[in-house]
């Protein structure tokens, strides 16, 4: 991957985890991403007159899209009205990989790799891991001995 790549990647992610931010902090949440999606409206719109436009067959693929996209932003509004950013947000991002794979096999008839399934996994489990409470992982051999313990028993 170039690193001009590798930067715009960076700056998408920062860019995503921003808004979500704004969102989070904002009196009224659902305004706030109403207002986000229209100020990237209008910079699409500025866009528009120097590229081709989309095949006639990818229109309801669009509106599809809008929708889908209208409802996300309805349940990341709700969702920050009732949950911390630092759970909410790894939680969302993390289960989104998971859950587009197992979707993409029975509804588009598409398959992974043993290694992309590891892959998927590997990312989603590091992001979820993201959402657990600091210092989760003390008293955890204690437990897992106790667990062999009751097994063993």
């Amino acid at each position: 991957m170039s690193l001009s790549v590798f930067a715009l990647v960076l700056l998408a992610a920062a860019l995503h985890a921003g808004w979500n931010a704004i969102v989070k902090r904002a009196g009224d949440g659902l305004v706030t991403a109403v207002a986000i999606c229209l100020a990237a409206a209008l910079v699409a719109a500025a866009i528009l007159p120097f590229v081709a436009q989309p095949a006639r067959a990818s229109w309801p693929f669009i509106g599809l899209s809008v929708g889908l996209q209208t409802v996300y932003y309805i349940l990341v509004a709700a969702t920050y009205r009732r949950a911390d950013m630092g759970q909410a947000y790894p939680l969302m991002r993390g289960t989104a990989p998971m859950i587009v794979a197992l979707v993409s096999g029975p509804v588009l008839n598409e398959s992974l790799p043993v290694a992309g399934w590891a892959g998927v996994a590997m990312i989603s489990a590091g992001v979820l891991a993201l959402a657990l409470p600091a210092g989760w992982w003390r008293g955890l051999a204690g437990r897992r001995a106790a667990a062999g313990t009751g097994s063993g028993a």
